[in-house]
């Protein structure tokens, strides 16, 4: 994809839950891959240069909006799970 080359994150379609049918002939479940290093305290280029950050978290508002809109729902993970290096 497209967002995953660029920064690293990505959505991508998950199977139906059992019982449940599509209404547009697309999934309406995704799994949403956030590059999380480009927040991470560690990464000192960050505080130079938001730019990454920014324009991933203004994608993910994006795509969530859309997901509400259409009645999806999405699981979100991070490559950096939460509380390693918190300090």
């Amino acid at each position: 994809q497209r967002t995953f080359a660029y920064g690293g994150f990505y959505k991508m379609p998950l199977p139906e839950p059992k019982g449940e049918a599509s209404t547009r002939g697309t999934s309406a479940h995704y799994l949403i891959g956030l590059n999380t290093e480009v927040c991470h305290f560690k990464n000192y280029h960050a505080f130079h240069d938001e730019t990454a950050a920014r324009e991933q978290l203004r994608w993910l508002e994006l795509t969530l909006a859309d997901l509400q809109a259409r009645g999806g729902r999405a699981v979100i993970i991070g490559h950096i799970p939460p509380g390693l290096w918190s300090g």
